[in-house]
């Protein structure tokens, strides 16, 4: 009886060889339960890379065929800048007073001509003619008091501080195409075969206001000789100024420049002495095609 007892408490071979199994099932069945979130995983994971790369591809590919277009667009220059003209100076309006006194308030400003030109090595043609010209996108710097801006210039003033704020360009300055007749030098005006030079001025009005002059024996200097009168220094007057200029020709071809300019203070002569002049011939500003 003993012997029978104790032959029932031990496992038979065959329990033994069950509960390994049962054993060896649960951990390869515990080992391929995540398989399938981690085959999803990697399926979502192969997905995104592989549409990443080919965006990528179709980003480099469509940067390469525009570039290629605007590189063939603009083969040949049909229009550009051959000279920027700048005169920087000074002047001032006069308060009135009723003391033996000078009231002023000094302004600083820059008369800016821009020599344009068309390729006619061809003659006369659809594309080297205008049907459409506009200036616009002006940006300036060092102008947190917004005393400066840009105006319409006639031709026939350039060089005198002689501006209406009616000539002031908020936003866009169109210009009027002619065609064979004289230019009125009041009006933004050019000939459709952009050979004439356009103006415009740039004003800082008001850099000293109320600026007192109780010796009235000499006479004032209406130039930048009041900006050193008054010490005004040049951080006040320093400014980059730019803008873009549209041409629309006869093919309906649009060219865009961007114009870059820092409004000269002193080249050869200071605006302290007086005025400055600057010339810049051929300047790197071009044209370019986009249509």
């Amino acid at each position: 009886m003993e012997k029978e007892g104790k032959f029932s408490k031990d496992s038979s071979p065959k329990e033994k060889t069950n509960s390994k199994e049962k054993k060896k099932n649960f951990s390869i069945q515990a080992f391929l339960k995540p398989l399938p979130i981690a085959i999803v995983l990697l399926s979502l994971l192969i997905i995104f890379l592989s549409y990443t790369l080919i965006h990528k591809q179709q980003l480099k590919s469509q940067f390469e065929n525009d570039y290629l277009k605007k590189a063939e667009l603009n083969e040949k220059q049909i229009f550009h800048i051959s000279k920027i003209y700048c005169y920087s100076s000074a002047s001032a309006e006069t308060n009135q007073t009723t003391q033996p006194q000078w009231d002023l308030n000094i302004s600083q400003f820059t008369d800016i001509a821009i020599y344009l030109q068309a390729d006619q090595s061809s003659g006369t043609t659809e594309e080297n003619t205008i049907q459409k010209m506009a200036l616009y996108d002006i940006q300036i710097s060092n102008n947190e008091e917004k005393n400066a801006a840009l105006y319409f210039k006639d031709l026939s003033k350039f060089g005198r501080f002689d501006f209406s704020e009616e000539n002031k360009i908020d936003g866009t300055l169109n210009y009027e195409i002619i065609n064979s007749y004289a230019l009125d030098y009041s009006k933004p005006q050019i000939y459709m075969g952009a050979n004439n030079p356009i103006a415009i001025q740039f004003v800082r009005k008001n850099v000293r206001e109320h600026f007192i002059i109780n010796d009235l024996s000499t006479p004032i200097l209406y130039d930048g000789r009041l900006l050193k009168q008054a010490n005004i220094p040049s951080s006040a007057l320093e400014t980059n100024l730019s803008f873009k200029i549209l041409i629309v020709n006869q093919a309906n071809q649009e060219f865009i420049a961007n114009v870059y300019l820092s409004i000269p203070l002193e080249e050869e002569q200071s605006i302290y002495d007086g005025y400055c002049v600057k010339e810049i011939l051929n300047p790197a500003i071009t044209f370019y095609r986009v249509k």
